[in-house]
Formats: C-alpha cells, sequence, structure tokens
C-alpha cells in the first residue's frame, strides 16, 4: 500500500503541478486579452473622440459660412435699401424741380405784370399831369 501510494504521489503532484500551470496559464491569458480589450476600447474611444471633434469643427465652419453668408446677404440688402432711397430721393427732387420752376416763372410772370401795371400806372399819371400842365396853360 506504501509503495502504491508511494508511486501514485508523484503522479498527482506532477498533475497538480500540471493543472497548476494551466491555470496560470489561463489567467496569464485572460489578463492578456482584457489588456487587449482596454487598448482597443481606449482606442475606439479616441476614434470616436476625433469624429466628433471633427463633425463639431465641420459644424463650426457651417456655421461661419452661414452666418458669413448672412452677413453678406444684409449688406446687399442694405446697400439695395440705400439705392432704392437714393432713387426716390431723385424721384422726389426730379417732381419738385419743374414745381419749383413753374413757381419761379409764375412769379417771374407776376414780377412783369406787376412791372408793367407800374408802367401803365406811371404813363397814365405822367398823362394826367401833361393835361394837367396844358389845362393850366389854356
Amino acid at each position: 500500500e506504501e509503495a502504491k501510494a508511494a508511486d501514485e504521489a508523484p503522479a498527482a503532484e506532477v498533475k497538480a503541478t500540471a493543472e497548476e500551470a494551466g491555470l496560470i496559464k489561463a489567467r496569464a491569458s485572460a489578463d492578456k486579452a482584457a489588456t487587449a480589450e482596454k487598448a482597443r476600447s481606449t482606442v475606439a474611444a479616441a476614434a470616436e473622440e476625433a469624429v466628433a471633434a471633427e463633425v463639431k469643427a465641420a459644424a463650426q465652419e457651417a456655421g461661419l459660412n452661414k452666418a458669413r453668408a448672412s452677413a453678406d446677404k444684409a449688406a446687399a440688402a442694405e446697400k439695395a435699401r440705400s439705392a432704392v432711397a437714393a432713387a426716390v430721393e431723385e424721384a422726389k427732387a426730379a417732381d419738385e424741380a419743374p414745381a419749383a420752376e413753374v413757381k419761379a416763372t409764375a412769379e417771374e410772370a407776376g414780377l412783369i405784370k406787376a412791372r408793367a401795371s407800374a408802367d401803365k400806372a406811371a404813363t397814365a399819371e405822367k398823362a394826367r399831369s401833361t393835361v394837367a400842365a396844358a389845362a393850366e396853360e389854356a
């Protein structure tokens, strides 16, 4: 029995050692897999962040372009409004100019009429005065 036990003991010891080595190997393999997964996860997260940053930058650029286009549109609209206002002022001035011209012509005609009336009155006065002087002499 002792000899039998002595024969089996090393075999059991070898088996236990082999199992222990297997467990150590399995543990190392699991650790390696966990490390690899962690690395993959870190790389994936970094890639996601890079894509998100790129998308954000593109969106900001699009926003800037949109803002720039909006500012250009506003400037063009302001320029158009200014041109319309100038055209309106010009048209108004053009409308007022003939009216002012007519008014000046009317005033001028009035002055001429007044002058003619004054001349007529002076001529009539002169004639009366001449008649009166002639009457006196007679």
